[in-house]
């Protein structure tokens, strides 16, 4: 009265593949996927060209497109009627450009601007900074709590304005 082995093996083998496709053991791929960065780089230099002329010229510590937007670290900007701007972080929204922490904007035979906080738009070439600065060009200097400059047309906008000014006397 003994139970076969062939029987016992049958039933087990059955009972192993009947809980085997019982489980799923593949997984399901993600359907909210939030990656949205679409290029990343380091120590570079970007230029940027329209169709006749080279607009401006960037060298780049790291820098991070997201949604379309360019977020810098390290950067130093040279365009038309700047010498260069440099800061510690940007971020480039279309033709804004956001900098924050030791900004240096130097103009071509102008002033040398340091603040913390500023918006450069390269379209309309108007530097806006909206916290303290410091402006020097060889003995004169300009400080002041905001300053708007249009780059294009050499007019300059301040609140709370200190000066010193050098003229040559004859």
């Amino acid at each position: 009265m003994g139970i076969r082995l062939d029987v016992i093996l049958i039933v087990l083998i059955s009972i192993i593949i009947s809980v085997g496709l019982n489980f799923s053991l593949t997984s399901t791929p993600q359907t909210d996927n939030n990656f949205t960065k679409e290029l990343e780089f380091k120590d570079t230099m970007l230029t940027e060209v329209d169709k006749t002329m080279i607009l401006g010229k960037s060298f780049i510590g790291y820098g991070v497109s997201d949604n379309k937007v360019l977020v810098l670290k390290n950067i130093t900007y040279f365009a038309e009627k700047l010498e260069y701007i440099k800061a510690n972080e940007a971020k480039l929204d279309g033709h804004v450009l956001y900098l924050k922490g030791d900004i240096e904007v130097k103009e071509t035979d102008g002033y040398l601007y340091k603040t913390q906080e500023a918006i450069y738009n390269q379209e309309s070439k108007i530097l806006n900074i909206y916290t303290p600065f410091s402006a020097r060009m060889k003995n004169n200097l300009l400080e002041g709590s905001r300053l708007l400059y249009n780059l294009k047309d050499k007019k300059i906008y301040g609140r709370d304005i200190h000066t010193v000014f050098f003229t040559s006397t004859k």
